[in-house]
């Protein structure tokens, strides 16, 4: 089944739209859940960009081990496939510690 492109963008935008919503209703107070909760949008797109990356370093695998692919386009592939699952990685790193974070602030800084 071919996916379409404005079935995808219509995903993304539902699951940033979904996004918004819960920081605003945690910002303003009006519920008090985990800040990992909260983001539990984010978690889930990049999880699908993490599978991504995993298929495209896959693929990139493939490609390397075929001897019909010139050298002058395997480096660039494999430089990408690296800086993909850098870049995916760093997002993941960062938003566990930046919940994690959120979550010892309410904590400590509790008005109730």
């Amino acid at each position: 089944a071919v996916v379409s492109t404005q079935s995808t963008g219509d995903l993304l935008f539902s699951v940033n739209m979904l996004q918004f919503v819960l920081l605003v209703l945690r910002l303003e107070e009006l519920v008090l859940w985990s800040w990992k909760i909260i983001m539990i949008p984010l978690w889930i797109l990049l999880g699908v960009v993490s599978i991504a990356v995993i298929y495209y370093i896959a693929l990139t695998a493939v490609l390397l081990c075929t001897n019909d692919i010139p050298p002058s386009l395997r480096t660039p592939r494999t430089a990408a496939s690296c800086l993909y699952s850098l870049a995916n990685f760093s997002l993941i790193l960062f938003l566990g510690l930046l919940a994690t974070k959120l979550d010892s602030y309410d904590e400590t800084h509790s008005f109730i």
